[in-house]
């Protein structure tokens, strides 16, 4: 099983269990980074600015990133592991996009905390 979760919540997580999926990671963030998983910064700020669509970060983010990887072998690398980034529980993020994605290779491997 893979968790997700945010930087805001880290108080309430094992950091030792923490990985970093944001392309800007915390200083003050102590575990690891998967750079495997975070998106490309023209990505991230091309969709702050309003330049692109959810939809457009979506389909760049899946080409870009997701397509290249293995689901089978990302989901053994990070067992157990809780992926962070920055984006709120309620908000479009490229986490929520690594859950779906992991959990249509198989059902239930990602959620939420």
């Amino acid at each position: 099983m893979i968790y997700t979760s945010n930087f805001a919540n880290l108080k309430n997580l094992n950091i030792k269990d923490c990985v970093s999926i944001a392309r800007g990671t915390p200083k003050w963030f102590k575990g690891t980074t998967f750079v495997e998983l975070c998106p490309k910064w023209d990505i991230v700020m091309n969709h702050k600015k309003g330049i692109i669509t959810d939809e457009e970060y979506t389909e760049t983010y899946y080409n870009d990133c997701l397509n290249e990887l293995d689901p089978k072998q990302i989901i053994k690398l990070l067992d157990n592991k809780i992926l962070l980034c920055w984006c709120g529980k309620d908000k479009f993020c490229h986490r929520h996009l690594v859950r779906n994605w992991l959990n249509k290779y198989k059902q239930n491997s990602c959620i939420e905390i």
